[in-house]
């Protein structure tokens, strides 16, 4: 009996402990452009709730969260979201590879959250949590958890 009285008084701390960490987006969208270096290898992940339709639902109503990658001639980044979160995310471009993630230990639940982002080339793409990732001209390999993959193959001007 005292077992599971333990057990039951754990989960609940437990329970109260994941929600104090959560981050609601405010609605005030933001957009960031940051300065990075080349990269060629992307790392996204991240403690992310949404809001909208499950994984099989519609996703075009901007609530799940979304990295657009373009082939280009330079690195660029550019990230749409709620500007009370923006600080919440770690970012780090260095030695080739892009790292955002969101800080250790919080969870956050943003209204809308799209990143924008190019380099010349993408050689490896690694996502945990949920995040969607639609590229352009880019071939990649390395994912685990809930995203969808929507690939088109254009010319790009030299």
């Amino acid at each position: 009996m005292k077992t599971k009285l333990v057990a039951v008084i754990a989960l609940i701390f437990c329970a109260f402990m994941a929600e104090a960490s959560k981050v609601e987006g405010n609605g005030n969208i933001i957009t960031k452009e940051i300065s990075v270096d080349n990269y060629s290898e992307i790392e996204l992940g991240g403690n992310i709730e949404y809001s909208g339709n499950n994984f099989w639902g519609n996703r075009s109503n901007k609530k799940f969260p979304v990295f657009k990658y373009t082939h280009g001639r330079s690195a660029s980044l550019k990230i749409t979201i709620d500007e009370n979160l923006f600080p919440l995310l770690s970012i780090k471009s260095n030695n080739g590879r892009l790292a955002i993630r969101i800080q250790d230990g919080t969870r956050i639940k943003p209204t809308q959250y799209v990143i924008e982002g190019s380099s010349k080339t993408l050689k490896y793409l690694k996502t945990s949590g949920p995040m969607d990732f639609e590229a352009q001209n880019a071939f990649f390999r390395g994912s685990t958890g809930n995203q969808d993959f929507r690939l088109q193959r254009r010319k790009v001007p030299t």
